[in-house]
């Protein structure tokens, strides 16, 4: 009665640990496109990129606006012994509206040079992509 027994004993512990090595088996290790897309979704140079192209953009599009018009009022000869305006006749209101106006094609200029800087930046994140992706199937 016992050579059964130690059958049942050695088969559950057998059972057992084929178990432990089936559920073992199935935690494998991440595979490589896995690794690559979580490393190029958390990477912060391709988002710092992402967000400078935007701000360039954002820059330009704000440089094409012109600077707010300036409203001046102002009092002249004004007689200073009792301050009527009507006691002589040179007393003056001097009303004024200036505005800043971008000399030649500097408005433009500057426009292009910002879409410039922020096409560069597709590049950059490309560039970047393949170092990372270089760096991750070498590791």
């Amino acid at each position: 009665m016992k050579l059964p027994s130690l059958y049942v004993v050695s088969a559950g512990i057998l059972l057992s640990c084929w178990q432990c090595v089936a559920t073992a088996q199935q935690v494998q290790q991440p595979q490589l496109p896995q690794l690559l897309s979580q490393a190029l979704s958390e990477d912060y140079a391709l988002a710092g990129s992402r967000q400078s192209e935007h701000a360039l953009t954002a820059q330009g599009n704000a440089v094409q606006a012109m600077p707010d018009p300036r409203i001046s009022v102002g009092m002249l000869n004004v007689p200073t012994d009792g301050f009527a305006l009507n006691e002589q006749a040179m007393t003056q209101l001097k009303m004024g509206v200036s505005q800043m106006l971008p000399r030649g094609n500097s408005v433009a200029l500057q426009r292009d040079a910002l879409a410039a800087k922020a096409a560069e930046h597709p590049a950059r994140r490309a560039l970047r992509k393949a170092e990372v992706t270089r760096a991750i199937t070498l590791a």
